[in-house]
């Protein structure tokens, strides 16, 4: 009874705030519409100039074990990291659960590795991975965030048949040369 009257006081309090219709699914669905703009425009895009629309200007990332922040500079910065290491950029989202002011979402993204990104030379080949996001909300706005992402061990398994490749390649062409006439 006690956890019923909550989810309809915050029912209340996201209509009150023009956030969400009358159901738990709207906001779900608000939400999920809102994290796909803001994907599509920021990360597929490359169009900074909507962060406001999006996140709060004291917004702080939480990523394995930093707090970064520095709000609207911070995520132009990280977005001009993104579109510079890789091109073709796409998203995929999924709510997998909302609770008052928080969301936690699976982002899946598609890319090809064109340019260098942290200590990783670009490959020119597809990249997949994964991110678990949760966002928490002020005033429809995205104050903050806690990410576990697996790009890193996508980069490293990348470079690591880059590099096979190049082996191969190697040995191939020092076989074709050891058996010319």
């Amino acid at each position: 009874m006690i956890r019923e009257q909550a989810v309809a006081r915050d029912r209340l309090q996201l209509r009150e705030n023009g956030r969400v219709g009358p159901a738990m699914t709207s906001m779900k669905s608000d939400v999920l519409s809102q994290l796909r703009n803001a994907n599509a425009a920021l990360l597929e895009r490359g169009e900074t100039e909507v962060i406001g629309d999006y996140f709060s200007p004291g917004y702080i990332a939480h990523i394995t074990g930093k707090d970064i922040s520095g709000g609207h500079k911070m995520i132009r910065q990280i977005v001009a990291m993104y579109q510079r290491a890789f091109a073709e950029i796409t998203t995929t989202l999924e709510v997998l659960a909302q609770q008052s002011d928080r969301v936690a979402w699976q982002r899946t993204i598609h890319a090809t590795h064109r340019g260098p990104f942290k200590g990783f030379p670009g490959t020119n080949r597809g990249l997949v991975w994964r991110e678990m996001v949760t966002s928490r909300f002020e005033d429809g706005l995205i104050v903050e965030e806690w990410f576990i992402t697996d790009l890193a061990e996508q980069l490293l398994v990348a470079r690591k048949k880059l590099k096979e490749r190049r082996r191969s390649n190697t040995a191939s062409q020092s076989t074709l040369a050891s058996s010319a006439p």
